[in-house]
């Protein structure tokens, strides 16, 4: 139960309020040699709390170790975190091939297990992939690799899933097509995904907005973020939705 309620917390964005708890948690799993805790607190709760503070150090020790710790012959929500947990590192660090490598294989795996009948597991590795082949397709200097990383991110966009706007916003920025990221970015994600990830996409959307209403989303979400314990709140947008500028707003910065 202090596990649901931490990640609540984090996934409402109040992060600060809840990172020395999640080391404490870390810590005590260790000591106590419970390994099943252990990669549900180094995951994304210890890495979004890292990105948000601006110093992931701590967050990829603690994830190596958990890694280290954690084996099971099936899938598990343990895996899951883990999962989720060395994406987002990946993403952070601009590693965007391993973040698709990592993503696809955890889907094929996904896929083969018991847990494919949920939705929402599903949803969340379909979303994973779509937005590293967007992330890495913006990255690649190979107009081949390119297009290949295109078509694999539309076959994403037009899944069955619950994300499945946000893998279309990414993959709009990455045709440069400004108006169809703008409205994909308009629908709403599900409210199960939490307030953060939809903050980070109504940041997304006041970047490519670009006018009064776009610098109005970003002070809110600016605001917002901050107050959570975040330093950078665009590194935070970017880490939880890459692949979302368009190719002349990337060449500019």
């Amino acid at each position: 139960m202090v596990w649901f309620r931490v990640s609540a917390n984090v996934s409402m964005g109040h992060l600060s309020r809840v990172a020395n708890e999640i080391f404490r948690e870390l810590e005590d799993a260790f000591a106590r040699n419970d390994l099943s805790l252990v990669p549900m607190w180094a995951g994304p709760l210890a890495v979004l709390v890292g990105v948000a503070r601006g110093d992931v150090t701590l967050a990829e020790h603690n994830f190596s170790r958990a890694r280290a710790a954690w084996f099971s012959s099936e899938v598990t929500v343990q895996d899951l975190c883990l999962q989720e947990g060395g994406w987002y590192l990946h993403v952070h660090a601009g590693r965007f091939r391993e973040a698709l490598q990592s993503a696809v294989a955890w889907h094929a795996r996904l896929k083969r297990s018991a847990m494919s009948r949920s939705r929402w597991f599903m949803s969340e590795a379909r979303l994973a992939v779509g937005l590293a082949a967007a992330a890495l397709a913006g990255q690649t200097p190979s107009a081949a690799e390119r297009r290949a990383l295109l078509r694999q991110a539309d076959r994403f966009a037009r899944a069955d899933g619950d994300y499945q706007s946000l893998v279309r916003a990414a993959l709009a920025c990455q045709r440069g097509d400004r108006s169809g990221a703008i409205a994909a970015l308009r629908e709403t994600p599900p409210p199960s995904h939490g307030r953060l990830h939809l903050l980070a996409a109504r940041r997304r959307l006041g970047v490519l907005l670009g006018d009064a209403e776009g610098a109005s989303l970003i002070r809110e979400c600016d605001d917002y973020m901050r107050a959570g314990g975040a330093v950078d709140p665009e590194r935070l947008a970017a880490t939880l939705l890459p692949g979302m500028e368009l190719p002349e707003l990337r060449r500019r910065a």
